[in-house]
């Protein structure tokens, strides 16, 4: 089947530039760090679009990854036919860095693009356009997904749910009554034709949509590609096959739904649709009700009874299995016994046959060839006696032999084992020695231990003493330095001072000389009377200098 379109009349420039006639284009961008204590990093969700699937053309929603895998595995449940892409992996280890949030924001947009894009969760998810969107009902509950919590944290008797939370379970359960009496308008009309011709139409047709969905996910991922590409006219080509290839997934899905309501098979399963949607709506009307009140005990009720019915349901199936593998089991023993049985009787009967066979032959044999055959075999009897004899003669020489060997060997055996039993009693003697010996060095060390733990006490008292006696012997060793370095600094400073006064005594010396020279010359010869007084008063200088 070609997925191609196969009109190549030339394009204008409105259809080549233009607007397509579907198109879908959304991009995750702008990540940005929020919040203070546990941090995190969201995205913005942008979609354009012409696609009535979609109630607004334009919209932003700003989604953190943990909305992304409350959408991935919500989808998963609600669509089982669609394989959900998977998501890009969890980061333990430099959340924050730009290279860490770039890789998780192409991911996440990705995963946007392929989800969206798809025709079935375009037409049949009621989850993806709110969460794209920002749209009811979700717009109802917390902007946070991942804040949902289920009406099981809220089961028990008596439980309340607040007021928000029942005005949108309320707001949700009304949705699916008016879809569920949309559906109750419907009466299909079971039409007669061929089962055959038309399970072969219904298989074609899903092999056909199979590879529809294939190639338009393939389709998708080229498109990515082509963005980036600076000639636009690839885009546009794969964008129109792309609407080429959702309309005929949606012509299928119309033609899949028309056979199966007229399949005959389907009337009984239609038939108890209608009565379980009937039910389910009675269920939502009581639920309501009890919502308004902000109870859901019926609901819990339901739920409850259908887990008992469910259990019961399993484990039915579970002993039926069981029963389906014994009786396999069985039937297998029985095929093996049979196969047994028959071994059996065809060996039987060939043994049968062989003797029935010999029978005839034996029959057939004349006088002469049997008196020929007795000799024989008694000839063969006397040879086989004769070989015997000497096998058994050769036999009992080997017996004898081994014999005279096995009390050779009981003769040993029996002095070894007197020889190993004095072994035994000498060693047990030496042992005892050996234990008297052991227990006496022992008692001996251990006394020589306790003097030696004394003598070391003494010695350990005795170094004490030693030690105190050279801490009182090197204090009197340092005082006595330290007289010694005074008195030697006092003789130093007295011999200084020895050495200054001879240094001033010779001065003044020399300074009395030089006077007496000096005086000596300026005094005037006036006669004997004046040289004699200059000479006795002279004298007295000098007598006086000298003492």
């Amino acid at each position: 089947m070609s997925f191609m379109r196969n009109d190549f009349r030339e394009q204008t420039a409105d259809e080549r530039y233009g607007v397509p006639e579907n198109f879908l284009e959304i991009e995750v961008r702008d990540p940005q760090l929020k919040g203070d204590k546990s941090k995190y990093i969201d995205y913005e969700i942008v979609l354009r679009t012409n696609l009535p699937s979609f109630k607004l053309k334009e919209s932003s929603v700003r989604r953190r990854y943990s909305d992304f895998e409350w959408l991935k595995d919500a989808l998963e449940r609600e669509s089982t036919r669609v394989n959900i892409p998977s998501l890009p992996g969890k980061v333990f280890t430099n959340r924050f860095s730009e290279e860490v949030i770039e890789h998780r924001r192409q991911g996440l947009e990705r995963f946007m693009q392929i989800v969206a894009g798809h025709p079935l969760l375009q037409t049949g998810s009621k989850i993806l356009g709110p969460f794209i969107q920002a749209l009811p009902p979700l717009t109802t509950l917390p902007p946070n997904l991942t804040d949902f919590d289920s009406i099981s944290n809220y089961s028990g008797s008596g439980s309340t749910l607040p007021p928000a939370r029942a005005q949108a379970f309320i707001a949700i359960f009304e949705d699916a009554l008016e879809q569920l009496s949309v559906l109750g308008d419907i009466t299909p009309e079971a039409m007669k034709s061929d089962n055959k011709q038309l399970a072969e139409k219904i298989t074609k047709i899903l092999n056909e949509q199979r590879t529809l969905q294939e190639k338009y996910q393939e389709l998708l991922i080229e498109r990515e590609q082509a963005k980036i590409l600076a000639n636009k006219m690839k885009f546009k080509e794969i964008q129109a096959t792309l609407t080429d290839i959702n309309g005929q997934i949606m012509q299928h899905t119309q033609t899949l739904g028309r056979l199966l309501k007229t399949h005959p098979s389907v009337a009984q399963n239609l038939l108890k649709i209608q009565q379980e949607r009937s039910a389910l709506q009675a269920l939502l009307s009581r639920s309501i009700r009890e919502l308004k009140e902000n109870k859901f005990d019926s609901l819990i009720q339901t739920v409850e009874e259908e887990y008992k019915k469910r259990n019961t349901l399993q484990n039915t199936i579970n002993k039926e299995n069981d029963a389906l593998e014994n009786l396999k089991e069985l039937q297998r023993e029985l095929a093996n016994e049979k196969k047994l049985i028959q071994d059996e009787t065809n060996d039987r009967n060939q043994v049968i046959q062989q003797l029935k066979d010999t029978i005839q032959e034996i029959n057939s044999l004349t006088v002469s060839e049997q008196k020929y055959i007795k000799k024989e075999v008694k000839a063969h009897e006397n040879s086989v006696k004769l070989n015997c004899s000497q096998r058994e003669a050769q036999l009992l020489a080997e017996k004898n032999l081994l014999m005279n060997k096995i009390k050779q060997e009981s003769a040993a055996h029996s002095k070894i084992m007197e020889f190993l039993a004095m072994q035994r009693n000498t060693l047990e003697a030496s042992i005892q020695d050996w234990m008297v010996r052991y227990e006496e060095d022992t008692e001996a060390k251990t006394q020589e231990l306790e003097s030696l733990k004394v003598r070391r006490t003494q010695d350990l008292d005795k170094f004490e003493e030693l030690v105190t006696a050279y801490e009182s012997l090197e204090k009197t060793v340092d005082e006595d330095r330290k007289t010694r370095a005074q008195e030697a600094e006092e003789l130093r400073i007295q011999g200084n001072k020895l050495k200054a006064a001879l240094q001033i005594q010779r001065w003044y010396r020399k300074q009395r000389r030089i006077r007496a020279q000096l005086a000596a010359v300026k005094t005037p010869v006036k006669g004997s009377k004046g040289k004699g007084k200059g000479k006795k008063s002279a004298g007295k200088k000098g007598k006086k200098g000298k003492k």
